[in-house]
């Protein structure tokens, strides 16, 4: 017992530095008596959604490209009955398109060669003047997926702008040919048609016509086929999209009907409808067809876009919408069941915030967005158990200009929480005061003071007391060109009574590049009974324009911090948003992460610091996991858990605290798995060692091991 306090005094930093697991379904959310299967998957924007088996088990897996430029994956742990999604990761396969040039990747499946696997096709905007199709041959089997970039021009189609390539055997000679929608070029609303003179192992495209079946829906046209109403030949379905993107025309968010009168092997499609089944998703309709319940008629799953928010025309975001199919093989009919399929996705530019805010002494959560308004989840479960039931999407009708984010404190020491807002267009943010004329256990939100300290080109607050003299001081992170810091008011009245008074515009000397407004928090991450700082900026990640999270460790005390800039990517983490929470969700102890994202969804990250493997919820895994160990600490032996998502050759090795590798565990090529092994560790001496799943890929997870003999 000796030696492991003194080892808690020579490693302090490493034994108490925190690990965090991203979860995406460990913590219940209901949306409208609907417990959504993976809540804290992320929002989507431009969604573009595909169902195949890619695991070859009989059942469908989906797939999603979004604005964000990668690709997400939920596999199907259910049967071909009752679908399970659970979400694996959202960076598929390490595949990654900059969001600078184009919004998404369009990406479709089709066995290509016929080898009996799935290929995958991603339709990109690569520059301002080129969009071309990305090949990605499965070299893999049915069962194990082994993606590999075999073209970066298939079939040599290049055109100017945004391309949505669709695979059907439109001619019934067992080979795929190419249809093509365009979007915002001199083809807009028409698609072109690529007749395949090859082979069903070899293809070989030859261009036909950029009017296909004279059809233009006058918009972006997403094209789909399906034998809708089973009669052997392919019907042909389009979503619409907005003709430029800003102003919504009348077809957009609509889905157009095409009836095949013709033959399997002759074409002839009839319009029937410019509004199918009533089918309205706002914004870039993106269906997808597939008998999801396996009942013998199609189901519809419909991507769309962000309802172009930035202009106050809606909040429904990159939603997943589903439509049942309660109809039968010939004759469909679609119910809506829901706007958010997997999770929570309030529209763009997501800020969570947690608060008590009906005193019954658990969490619960707050999601401000760009839309104006402010969601509210209520937790029905204890300080524990989560457990957030959606109670109000527009939370006391609260509804302020472009840009909110918010903060809760008692800044007038009533006994209940009051409520701080920063709203407005670029360059003219303002921090309203929203005071809680209610209880402790009914809040009752009336605007105070409009503007609280003046115009600030873009910012968001955090109060905390920073001089530990029991009244709260203001934080604000800003932008201000050339480069973006941290402001500090100086509450100089009292707890009763406040007073801003602006100290310094570059707090601490906090400076981040202009790209971005810095979000802040401040928290007690390392239990020193004072507050440590948290920045989240872009850069230092790839994708480039991800943000990454900063941790400034205070070396002062209570009453005179001293901020230290300690570590530039927090727990190694990297989003595509910058707003983000501490909140110890589960009561054990130590502070959980909660990240809002651009697309309006929010993520999860669990602190392992105090979690014991008996008490966490297992984590559904990513593409490559490894686990804690346990027992940890432990003597001489330890049990190791990690997933591997792909084939690759991969090490297991061990570091000590000087970072020398003492042991290489595992060198082996994997095929995809859950694997354990245990690691005997007689022959080393005690200390803290450093646990590390690798390839040549360039995937590195760690875990933290101590032994004490």
């Amino acid at each position: 017992m000796r030696l492991f306090f003194t080892l808690l005094l020579i490693f302090p930093t490493l034994i108490f530095a925190q690990s965090f697991q991203r979860e995406a379904s460990s913590i219940p959310i209901e949306n409208y008596e609907r417990l959504l299967p993976a809540p804290f998957t992320g929002g989507f924007n431009n969604s573009i959604p595909c169902l195949v088996d890619i695991d070859a088990d009989s059942d469908l897996d989906l797939f999603i490209g979004n604005r964000t430029g990668k690709i997400y994956y939920f596999r199907n742990d259910g049967s071909p009955q009752s679908a399970l999604f659970t979400f694996i990761t959202d960076f598929f396969d390490s595949i990654y398109f900059n969001p600078y040039y184009c919004d998404d990747p369009k990406i479709n499946f089709c066995d290509i060669d016929s080898d009996g696997d799935i290929d995958l096709f991603i339709a990109e905007t690569v520059s301002i003047d080129t969009s071309r199709i990305y090949f990605y041959k499965n070299n893999g089997t049915s069962e194990f997926y082994d993606f590999v970039l075999e073209d970066t021009g298939f079939a040599n189609i290049y055109y100017i702008s945004n391309i949505y390539p669709e695979f059907c055997d439109i001619d019934n000679d067992s080979d795929f040919d190419l249809i093509i929608g365009h979007a915002e070029t001199q083809y807009l609303g028409h698609m072109s048609f690529y007749r395949n003179i090859g082979t069903s192992q070899m293809p070989q495209y030859q261009f036909i016509t950029h009017n296909f079946s004279n059809i233009n829906v006058n918009g972006v046209a997403h094209p789909r086929f399906c034998d809708i109403n089973n009669e052997g030949d392919f019907d042909l379905f389009v979503g619409v999209g907005s003709t430029f993107g800003i102003t919504p025309d009348t077809a957009n968010g609509r889905i157009f009907y095409y009836e095949n009168v013709g033959t399997p092997e002759v074409y002839d499609f009839n319009l029937i409808s410019t509004f199918y089944d009533s089918i309205y998703v706002q914004d870039e309709a993106s269906p997808c067809f597939a008998d999801i319940d396996a009942d013998g008629d199609y189901d519809l799953f419909v991507g769309k876009g962000d309802d172009v928010p930035y202009f106050g025309t809606g909040n429904m975001g990159g939603d997943l919408v589903f439509y049942q199919n309660n109809g039968n093989q010939t004759n469909p009919s679609f119910d809506f069941i829901t706007k958010n399929y997997f999770g929570i996705d309030v529209g763009i530019s997501s800020c969570p915030k947690f608060c008590d805010i009906d005193a019954d002494g658990d969490w619960d959560m707050f999601i401000s967005h760009s839309a104006n308004h402010i969601v509210f989840y209520r937790n029905e479960g204890d300080s524990y158990n989560p457990y957030f039931v959606l109670e109000d999407e527009q939370y006391q009708d609260i509804e302020v200009n472009y840009g909110v984010s918010i903060d809760f404190t008692d800044i007038d020491a009533d006994g209940d929480f009051d409520l701080f807002i920063s709203s407005g267009a670029f360059g003219e943010q303002l921090i309203s005061l929203y005071l809680n004329q209610g209880t402790p256990l009914e809040a009752d939100f009336q605007l105070d003071t409009f503007d609280l300290v003046g115009t600030i080109e873009s910012a968001n607050p955090c109060l905390i007391d920073i001089d530990n003299d029991n009244d709260f001081d203001l934080f604000v992170g800003y932008s201000d060109s050339p480069s973006s810091s941290v402001k500090f008011f100086e509450n100089v009245g009292n707890s009763s009574e406040y007073r801003f008074q602006l100290i310094t515009s570059n707090y601490s000397n906090i400076t981040t590049n202009n790209l971005d407004v810095p979000k802040i928090d401040f928290t007690d991450i390392d239990n020193d009974v004072d507050y440590d700082l948290f920045l989240s900026c872009v850069g230092g990640a790839s994708p480039v324009y991800y943000h990454r999270i900063r941790k400034y460790t205070n070396t002062g005390n209570p009453w005179n911090a001293n901020f230290v800039l300690t570590d530039t990517s927090f727990a190694d983490i990297f989003i595509n948003g910058n707003y983000f929470d501490f909140c110890d969700i589960d009561g054990d102890g130590d502070k959980d992460l909660f990240l809002g994202d651009f697309n309006g969804g929010v993520v999860f990250f669990r602190n392992l610091q105090n979690n014991s493997v008996s008490y966490r919820d297992t984590p559904h895994p990513i593409a490559f996991s490894l686990l804690p160990c346990y027992p940890n600490p432990f003597n001489p032996t330890t049990t190791i858990n990690f997933t591997v998502g792909k084939a690759l050759p991969m090490q297991l090795k061990v570091y000590n605290q000087l970072g020398q590798q003492v042991i290489t565990i595992i060198n082996n090529q994997m095929v995809p798995g859950n694997y354990q092994v245990n690691w005997d560790a007689s022959q080393f001496s005690s200390g803290v060692y450093l646990i590390s799943l690798e390839s040549n890929a360039g995937i590195q997870q760690t875990q933290k091991a101590i032994l004490i003999k």
